[in-house]
């Protein structure tokens, strides 16, 4: 039994390394925070959520399709909704709704791919809502639901909830880290005099895997969860227990999935982050509004506008602040990006990273 798992312990600890992992989808935004302290935005890429086990991470983010009086437009295969060639789906050609892991499907054909799972059955959910409605009727809903989605004090709430209730689990959590990655290997492989026995680790490995279930499950429970809702939520500690040291990730994973992901961000980044993130969002907004110009689209990126400058005001932040021009840090430089601050010399015209055309600094 010990060689067995002293021949397993390095593949537990790649597997743990692996479960700290994370593929963020371009239209998916990851918030970690590696030692419980303030959140950070990882965007499009492979990320490190992180390992330990204060680490945190919140996948946030929006099914890419636009609901709009005339249907739904959704992205082209391989694209963002922003790009020019997005197609119009009108509400009686949808056919019937059903979700595949996070895929929407619509009468049969891929209608989009959601951040998450919980972002998928939740935008099902709302189509299925609009479609039956009156045109009148439909857009009253839709604004409905756009002023629950971006309510950062709702955001806040839940958050301060989360983590009230999940405190257990950070204690259980850093318990089966030390159990696992010091007192497991010290019983393995030290010496005699510092080898504890290994059966009483494995017992105690066993109570406090045990425990974290037991605590994610009533955690969920307080949150209003249904058992189904928990028992997909908690699928992963089941599949691979190690994750358990992330239990506060699992936990909390799906329960800001009915926001919208600037409220998201609004309520767990600090005012800095948050205000690079929305002058970003803005210069990408206002240039998918542009290319959409005399389509229904362009009226469902006038109403995103409409949800940023509300989730701005609700953190404190006046839009033209948040667009302001950034102070100039290299003197020889002419121009910048109004999305990003980055600062070009003479004879560029977009920036490299975000595509937006560049702006002059003010002279004088």
């Amino acid at each position: 039994m010990p060689r067995i798992l002293a021949e397993l312990f390095p593949w537990l600890v790649a597997l743990h390394v692996l479960d700290g992992l994370a593929w963020v989808r371009g239209e998916q935004w990851l918030l970690v925070s590696s030692w419980g302290r303030r959140m950070r935005l990882r965007e499009a890429g492979l990320r490190l959520a992180g390992l330990g086990p204060a680490a945190e991470a919140v996948s946030t983010g929006r099914t890419p399709i636009a609901l709009t009086d005339a249907g739904v437009y959704r992205p082209p295969r391989g694209s963002r909704l922003d790009a020019a060639e997005a197609e119009l789906v009108p509400w009686a050609a949808l056919g019937r709704l059903e979700v595949e892991q996070a895929t929407v499907r619509a009468g049969g054909r891929r209608l989009a791919v959601a951040p998450t799972p919980a972002v998928a059955h939740a935008t099902a959910r709302l189509v299925r809502e609009l479609c039956p409605l009156a045109p009148a009727a439909r857009r009253a809903h839709l604004a409905r639901a756009a002023e629950d989605a971006a309510d950062v004090q709702a955001v806040g709430a839940v958050r301060e909830r989360h983590l009230a209730l999940a405190r257990p689990l950070r204690v259980l959590a850093a318990a089966l880290f030390g159990l696992l990655f010091v007192a497991l290997p010290l019983a393995l492989f030290a010496p005699a005099p510092w080898r504890p026995r290994l059966d009483l680790v494995l017992a105690a490995v066993a109570v406090t895997y045990a425990a974290t279930v037991a605590a994610s499950v009533l955690t969920l429970r307080r949150c209003g969860r249904t058992a189904g809702a928990i028992a997909g939520t908690l699928a992963p500690l089941v599949l691979f227990p190690p994750a358990a040291i992330h239990a506060l990730t699992l936990v909390g994973r799906d329960l800001y999935a009915p926001f919208h992901p600037l409220a998201v961000a609004a309520a767990l980044l600090d005012r800095p982050a948050f205000a690079a993130l929305a002058r970003r969002e803005y210069h990408r907004m206002a240039g998918a509004r542009a290319r959409a110009t005399g389509t229904p689209l362009a009226d469902w990126w006038t109403s995103e506008e409409t949800i940023w400058r509300a989730v701005v005001a609700a953190v404190g932040l006046a839009p033209d602040d948040v667009l302001a021009p950034p102070p100039r840090a290299d003197a020889a430089a002419a121009t910048y990006c109004p999305a990003c601050a980055a600062e070009y010399r003479d004879g560029f015209a977009l920036c490299g990273d975000c595509g937006v055309p560049l702006e002059a600094f003010e002279t004088g």
